[in-house]
């Protein structure tokens, strides 16, 4: 749930950005190296969006509202580090069947995003595969307040 939330907030996001990149470079796809200067404005802006929301302890809106939070091996929240470390390997995993996608198979991209399922499937913590890369783990944080019911009138 968390995850699909997070992709309607982030389309308002990248919209914004992209919309701005756009206006200021007047980029229209018509030139290669502003297309690979587009991607990467689009991976930093939403490499300070996931960083700043991951660590010191901070969490993304849809993190907040499902009740989950980010930790580090010892159990604290992440440094700014490891969050970033977190966000790259997440691009990586998720972006290498997309590429495999392009070049190879789609069969072989399937089977890709199916591995990953299956690792958080197997692994008791449900760690994916940019926790294990990161060392952090996504956790339940059952001190974040559940809505409480309405009083009765």
């Amino acid at each position: 749930m968390a995850f699909t939330y997070e992709g309607v907030l982030l389309f308002g996001v990248v919209f914004f950005f992209g919309y701005a990149f756009s206006a200021l470079t007047r980029h229209q796809n018509q030139s290669e190296v502003l297309r690979w200067a587009f991607q990467a404005w689009i991976f930093g802006v939403l490499a300070i969006y996931f960083v700043w929301s991951w660590s010191a302890g901070r969490r993304t809106l849809p993190m907040k509202t499902v009740g989950l939070r980010l930790l580090g091996p010892d159990a604290q929240s992440l440094s700014p580090g490891r969050a970033f470390a977190r966000y790259v390997a997440a691009w990586a995993c998720l972006a290498l069947p997309l590429w495999v996608a392009t070049q190879v198979k789609a069969w072989v991209a399937i089977a890709l995003f199916a591995a990953i399922l299956v690792c958080v499937l197997v692994d008791r913590k449900h760690r994916a595969p940019w926790d294990f890369a990161a060392a952090t783990i996504l956790v339940h944080d059952a001190e974040t307040p559940v809505a409480e019911e309405a009083p009765a009138r």
